[in-house]
């Protein structure tokens, strides 16, 4: 509760936006997120390591 209170003018804005607006925001945040898993899961499980890799199997 410490850092609400030391942190207060920030956090408040928030708190103006109706409820439905402050639902897509968070909505928002949580896509963000999985996105930015999902990111980082494929760019460490790379199949091809190069694209030049991936076009000598093709060919």
């Amino acid at each position: 509760m410490k850092s609400w209170s030391d942190n207060w003018d920030i956090i408040c804005p928030i708190f103006k936006f109706s409820a439905d607006v402050r639902k897509a925001i968070y909505t928002t945040n949580a896509i963000e997120s999985l996105n930015r898993t999902y990111r980082r899961v494929n760019r460490q499980r790379s199949v091809f390591p190069s694209d030049t890799l991936f076009l000598k199997l093709y060919i």
